[in-house]
C-alpha cells in the first residue's frame, strides 16, 4: 500500500476500500472455518498425508481468491483510471489481470 501510494501515485478513497473489506468478507465466512479443520502440526514430508493436506490449502486458497474476485467484481472493480495506471507500467500479465479486473 504505501509503495503504490509513493511510487506509482495510486489513491484509494474510502469507496475502494469498503469495496476491499466487503470482497474479503466471503473469505472470513466460508473458508475461515474450513481452515479450521486443517491439523496444527504438519505431517512428515514426504507421506501422503503430507500430499493431502498439501491439496487442501490449495484448494483453501483458489476458493479464497476466486470468491474475493468475484466479490469485489459484483462491487464495481476497479476504478477507470486505475486501470489505466495499471495499463501504463510494463508488469508481466498486466493486460490479462486488467481484463479480468
Amino acid at each position: 500500500l504505501v509503495f503504490g501510494l509513493r511510487r506509482l501515485g495510486l489513491q484509494f478513497p474510502l469507496a475502494f476500500l469498503g469495496r476491499v473489506a466487503l470482497a474479503t468478507l466471503p473469505i472470513l465466512v466460508v473458508i475461515g472455518p474450513l481452515a479450521l479443520l486443517l491439523p496444527d502440526a504438519p505431517p512428515k514430508i514426504p507421506s501422503v498425508e503430507w500430499l493431502g493436506l498439501a491439496f487442501a490449502n490449495a484448494i483453501l486458497v483458489l476458493a479464497a481468491i476466486l470468491l474475493f474476485w468475484l466479490v469485489f467484481r459484483r462491487l464495481g472493480g476497479l476504478l477507470a483510471e486505475d486501470k489505466q495506471r495499471f495499463a501504463g507500467m510494463r508488469l508481466p500479465g498486466i493486460k490479462l489481470l486488467l481484463r479480468y479486473m
